[in-house]
């Protein structure tokens, strides 16, 4: 486990599963990864947000690349 992982998780879920960035303040979401990590910091919906903002901006330089050759 590490935070970044998680963040990235997070995120990848909320974007793939069309998912709201505030679903990390569900309190049974909450319950449930505390659960499994006790004392986890679980990020705020702003933060997923901005989490997925770099992960399309840093895949879509990927892409780019990839339909460049």
């Amino acid at each position: 486990y590490t935070q970044a992982a998680h963040r990235a998780l997070i995120a990848l879920h909320c974007a793939v599963s069309k998912r709201p960035f505030n679903s990390v303040t569900d309190p049974h979401y909450i319950a449930e990864v505390r659960l499994l990590h006790p004392g986890v910091i679980i990020p705020n919906p702003r933060t997923v947000a901005c989490d997925v903002s770099v992960i399309y901006l840093e895949g879509s330089k990927h892409v780019k690349v990839y339909f460049l050759v």
